[in-house]
């Protein structure tokens, strides 16, 4: 059984005798900290070292300020720039070490800058690219090749992380009510699920015979789109969420959704972010549904269980959305809740989702 330190320890290793490598590690080890020691090795070899962290969003500067007051290290932050991964293709990449926090964010936009910067580079990420050919992985491997890997269920044999539970509750589409209301030129009508559903399947279908692929990438958006905007999926979380006791955090499709699921709600231009957010952490409202914005970089304490309704055959959007839960006391068991669609492509989209996860872990309702 490893300890966070020894961890951290093996990490600072390889970042340091490594030219290009990237650190594959899990929530609760502290990257933003490892970045920070490997930029005050540099500075122990070299004091006129300059940094430049690639973030995805500006406000994650605070982060960083944040673990460099916390462990002592102000003196390396001084020599740190930062920007984000929407503008590293248009700067001057004059710099000792580049640290990519969050690599898999590189795009083969990000290619022609990077290919003229010689120096160090340092990728961070506890998701690294699952396909080595989709355009993530080739950029990761070309500049940042994953060399040290510490994965979340390891983490939690070592008692670092707490347990976990996924729970996949399989979900018939509706086929006797006409609840979807569909938009046409020649006006509106309603339709049942099952058949809106085999609608767009039929759509892919001929899209695939005859090798039209801008109306199959269409079609499939749509498809996905519908199965998003369904309502049994609603009816089934409202159930749910009566049956947990626990504070609990819903992750919806839109924002319409998520207030229809709950009164207390989260995202992009909510007037009310701050005071439900804040009410949420301390525990004066159990219950709050959110749509993407708080899968990764908010703590909440004391937050065991979350309902996610879509999955987007992303297991880096899920494993984002598990880190919510996994800052528990090391004796408790969380628990995820994943609706699935029944007999519909939300299987497959499910099933890749979980794919990295222990399968002892994952049951099927």
């Amino acid at each position: 059984m490893k300890t966070r330190d020894e961890i951290l320890q093996e990490a600072l290793e390889v970042t340091c005798s490594n030219y290009r490598c990237t650190i594959a590690a899990t929530m609760g080890i502290g990257k933003t900290l490892l970045g920070l020691l490997t930029m005050e090795k540099e500075l122990q070899k070299n004091g006129n070292s300059h940094f430049l962290v690639v973030i995805p969003k500006l406000v994650l500067k605070n982060t960083w300020k944040e673990e460099s007051i916390k462990h002592k290290l102000e003196h390396v932050f001084k020599y740190v720039s930062f920007t984000t991964y929407r503008s590293l293709s248009k700067i001057e990449l004059d710099y000792d070490i580049i640290v990519l926090d969050e690599c898999h964010n590189l795009l083969y936009s990000h290619d022609a800058n990077l290919s003229k910067f010689k120096n160090k580079i340092i990728g961070l990420t506890g998701t690294p690219p699952k396909v080595p050919k989709s355009e993530k992985g080739i950029m990761v491997n070309a500049y940042c090749p994953v060399k040290y890997s510490y994965i979340t269920d390891e983490a939690i044999e070592d008692n670092i992380l707490n347990d976990y539970k996924i729970y996949i509750h399989s979900i018939d589409l509706e086929d006797k009510e006409k609840t979807v209301e569909i938009s046409t030129k020649k006006g509106t009508f309603t339709n049942t699920e099952r058949n809106t559903y085999n609608y767009w399947c039929r759509r892919i279908e001929e899209s695939e015979m005859t090798m039209n692929f801008k109306r199959l990438q269409i079609d499939r958006i749509m498809r996905m789109k519908a199965l998003q905007t369904f309502k049994s999926k609603e009816n089934y979380a409202r159930i749910l969420v009566t049956k947990i006791n626990e504070k609990c955090l819903i992750f919806a499709n839109t924002k319409e959704q998520a207030d229809r699921l709950c009164s207390v709600s989260y995202y992009s231009g909510n007037p009310n972010n701050k005071i439900n957010l804040e009410n949420f952490i301390t525990g004066k409202e159990k219950i709050l549904s959110s749509v993407q914005q708080l899968k990764e970089g908010v703590n909440i304490p004391n937050l065991k269980n979350i309902i996610i309704l879509h999955s987007y055959s992303n297991e880096r959007q899920f494993s984002q959305k598990l880190g919510r839960i996994l800052r528990l006391a090391k004796d408790e068991v969380a628990s995820v809740h994943l609706l699935m669609y029944k007999n519909t492509v939300d299987e497959e989209w499910v099933a890749n989702a979980v794919s990295d996860f222990n399968k002892e872990k994952i049951i099927y309702l």
